[in-house]
């Protein structure tokens, strides 16, 4: 009982970690540690960017395997930082199995960035990259009204958990959008400028990052398959920015954007 207590608790804490955006050989060594911290010496963990299984063989030669399925995926390194102190201290014997999952417990809990300051995050981005671009002061005003708009309309449907594929497309849409209105004043006339600086709050960066970072400790697989999400991700921004760009063409000229 104790062993599949040791398991569930390693495998859980490489749960939270893939879902917060940790890497797969970061993963597996968490859960091979925590396991072998345990006196579970034979353990074998697949993680691939959906699921976890791990399998595990006690002193008497019985098998014991978890599986994790990851439904939802976001970025938080303050869990994936929490998981791995938790994870030196079980290294350090300084926590039961018990004590381990109930503070397991509290990190998947644990709130993310309040929606006042990824609004301004957001903003500030838009903003900073629409100058680093070469546009005035006053477009990366724009975007950065344009970039806080684009973050408070992804919210909910982030809330919602909606498909990732999905998220993005209205993403690119919200962003499309904001930037023809403004333009539409006559204020601003960088607006191109201004929607690349918006759209790269979007930009998979860090899926394309742990990818690369994957397929170079050899795991194949799981890197391929966060290439393949990244591009995904792309095509579906470029779908929801382009269709509004050219039913804007279409509506008020060529030279909207």
């Amino acid at each position: 009982m104790e062993s599949s207590r040791i398991i569930y608790v390693a495998t859980y804490a490489g749960k939270i970690m893939l879902e917060s955006g940790g890497e797969i050989y970061r993963v597996e060594d968490t859960i091979n540690r925590i396991c072998q911290a345990y006196g579970i010496k034979q353990v074998d963990s697949f993680v691939v960017p959906t699921a976890i299984i791990t399998s595990a063989v006690k002193d008497d030669f019985r098998s014991k395997t978890v599986i994790k399925r990851i439904k939802h995926r976001s970025f938080n390194l303050q869990k994936i930082v929490r998981v791995n102190e938790l994870s030196r201290a079980i290294v350090a014997d300084k926590l039961s199995v018990h004590e381990a999952y109930r503070e397991l417990k509290e990190i998947e809990q644990m709130k993310g960035y309040p929606l006042w300051l990824s609004t301004l995050f957001y903003a500030l981005i838009s903003a900073a990259y629409t100058i680093f671009f070469g546009a005035s002061v006053l477009d990366a005003i724009g975007a950065f009204v344009a970039g806080a708009v684009m973050r408070l309309i992804l919210y909910p449907f982030e809330k919602g958990q909606f498909n990732v594929v999905f998220i993005h497309v209205i993403g690119g849409a919200a962003a499309a959008i904001g930037i023809v209105l403004l333009t539409l004043t006559g204020w601003f006339q960088m607006s191109n400028m201004m929607l690349i600086s918006v759209l790269m709050n979007l930009f998979p960066g860090l899926i394309m990052a742990n990818a690369l970072r994957d397929i170079m400790a050899g795991d194949f697989l799981s890197g391929m398959s966060r290439v393949s999400e990244a591009l995904l991700i792309a095509i579906a921004i470029a779908v929801g920015s382009g269709s509004v760009i050219g039913l804007s063409m279409s509506l008020f000229g060529s030279d909207i954007l």
